[in-house]
């Protein structure tokens, strides 16, 4: 069963190397367990073995991309052979000048469609590769091209070191939020811009907002004057290009939860193959759990009401699913909706808090028992 959006888009490179959607977001919303088979999207893996911390009996991350799913493997292979200290520094989190010995040292750890795609591709290794992806790329040209030009490195500073919220909102509209910010802003950050450097032209086919960046715009304003950069780890990435604190990290990285990780790494498989062909498939636990990030910003909802009506055919009933909206507004297609129950109010309470800040909404769905 083919994914609509894989007809449209070429999945040949590595587009998000980091996941930008807040793991808290969705072990709030999911209460994985001890006895719960999840569902996720790949992408760059970070939530996909943020599921594992939460306890799950199984984790399958599955994607389109061939690419996403050789740095998963990466990831994977990293968390299980070397110490903290190497694995921070091979990922990229911390400078080294030894990622391509320590890639040595991974390689039997490998599938072999994930090692033949990282010895065909040695510099993304010997940069680091949470630093690999097409939308990382796109944070680079922000932070070298545009960010200078319209903040001091000064004021960025002070931004970062803020210590309470009305300090850090008196300083943005004081200083930060200037003519050159507002307007250069929403040309950076505007669908030509974005679909051409960040994400994919055809990811905007159904998009419903009219001016992509003033949408972009207000959800950094919101993030300004509800987040303290200084604890937001997205924030910090964008503005100096790597993760600033020790204890300031996606859950998968933070010391105590590598240990943890390690221990239950037995337990996350990553698979190349569609959301429609793995419910469609008879080799799995029935899945209790989904994470599906932003996948419905890029399908119909012909397709979208295709997959919950196999969720509600081949998923353990109270199953509980999660996903985010970006620039397309999208539920339950009203097909199904008679299987399936929304919980606005949790949604809308976590997306208040969502520290990736710029998706329009938090989505929170449960199968209902037969």
């Amino acid at each position: 069963m083919k994914a609509e959006v894989a007809g449209r888009v070429r999945f040949d490179r590595i587009r998000y190397a980091q996941c930008w959607e807040d793991p808290e977001l969705n072990r709030l919303a999911l209460r994985i367990g001890a006895d719960d088979h999840v569902l996720s999207i790949a992408s760059g893996g970070d939530n996909s073995f943020a599921h594992l911390l939460d306890g799950a009996a199984s984790v399958t991350a599955i994607d389109l991309n061939p690419s996403q799913i050789a740095l998963c493997e990466l990831k994977k292979a990293a968390l299980r052979r070397l110490d903290y200290a190497d694995l921070l520094a091979f990922l990229g989190v911390r400078p080294s000048k030894r990622r391509t010995a320590l890639y040595q040292q991974l390689r039997s750890e490998l599938p072999s469609s994930a090692r033949d795609y990282f010895d065909a591709n040695s510099e993304l290794i010997d940069v680091g590769v949470v630093h690999t992806g097409k939308f990382e790329r796109y944070f680079h040209h922000f932070r070298t091209k545009f960010l200078p030009f319209v903040q001091s490195r000064r004021t960025i500073e002070k931004m970062a070191a803020c210590m309470t919220l009305e300090e850090q909102s008196e300083l943005y509209h004081r200083e930060w939020n200037n003519v050159r910010w507002r307007a250069l802003f929403r040309l950076f950050f505007g669908e030509f811009m974005l679909g051409r450097l960040g994400r994919d032209p055809q990811f905007f086919k159904y998009v419903a907002v009219d001016q992509v960046g003033n949408h972009f715009f207000g959800r950094a304003e919101y993030a300004f004057t509800h987040f303290l950069v200084q604890e937001n780890f997205y924030i910090l990435y964008i503005f100096f290009g790597n993760y600033r604190h020790r204890r300031v990290l996606p859950p998968y990285l933070l010391e105590e939860n590598v240990l943890r990780l390690r221990e239950r790494l037995e337990r996350i498989e990553f698979r190349l193959v569609s959301v429609e062909a793995f419910l469609a498939s008879k080799g799995h636990e029935p899945i209790s759990a989904i994470n599906f990030s932003d996948i419905f910003e890029y399908i119909s909802e012909e397709s979208m009401a295709a997959i919950f009506r196999s969720i509600a055919e081949h998923a353990r009933p109270g199953c509980r699913i999660a996903y985010w909206n970006l620039l397309v507004p999208r539920q339950c297609p009203a097909s199904v909706a008679d299987r399936f129950e929304r919980d606005d109010a949790l949604g809308a309470e976590l997306h208040a808090r969502d520290r990736s800040f710029v998706y329009s909404r938090y989505v929170v769905e449960t199968l209902k028992e037969p």
